[in-house]
């Protein structure tokens, strides 16, 4: 914020919200760079500045996710005072928190079979999780299972079928934090 106000999004910033809702509304199969363009309100030109290809675009939007989803984990991390655990519990929280951001993910999702390399740059921050669990003494099994069963609640979020387990979701979640706490 400045002064009161929204500081102005850059170019970069609305091609890539613009990304988002092309992939949102017209799923994977919709995103080209003229549509992205028009939602933008930028010449397609303007567009290939920033991002040169249409796979640079998905990268760049696989990165911002990562990113946010990082910011959250790293936030709900640093709020908890109990070190073993505190990476795979920070790590739940924010999975749990993404559903709202289920449709971007999901849309993404179907861009990586277009683009299935860019899956590397979340095995990236997967693999940094893993190894932060290490460093912090939680039992490995303990983590996979939390892990895992956080990847599976949010995928659930993300196809629509949490509803599924909604009764006993806070349930599952208590468990998974309880399971955080074990020790190696």
């Amino acid at each position: 914020m400045v002064h009161g106000h929204e500081a102005p999004r850059t170019s970069r910033q609305r091609i890539l919200e613009a990304a988002y809702l092309v992939i949102e509304r017209d799923g994977a199969t919709g995103l080209t760079l003229d549509a992205v363009a028009a939602e933008a309100e930028v010449s397609k030109g303007g567009l290939l500045y920033h991002f040169p290809s249409k796979e640079a675009l998905v990268s760049a939007m696989m990165v911002g996710l990562c990113e946010a989803f990082g910011a959250a984990a790293s936030e709900a991390a640093e709020a908890d005072p109990e070190p073993v655990g505190r990476t795979v519990r920070a790590y739940l929280a924010a999975s749990a928190g993404e559903v709202g951001r289920s449709r971007r993910w999901l849309a993404l999702v179907g861009a990586l079979a277009l683009y299935p390399e860019l899956v590397d740059i979340w095995r990236a921050d997967v693999l940094a999780g893993l190894v932060a669990d290490e460093e912090e003494g939680i039992d490995p099994a303990a983590a996979a299972i939390v892990r895992l069963t956080a990847d599976g609640l949010w995928l659930s979020g993300v196809l629509g079928l949490s509803e599924v387990v909604a009764d006993v979701r806070p349930q599952v979640l208590k468990r998974l934090e309880e399971m955080s706490r074990s020790r190696s």
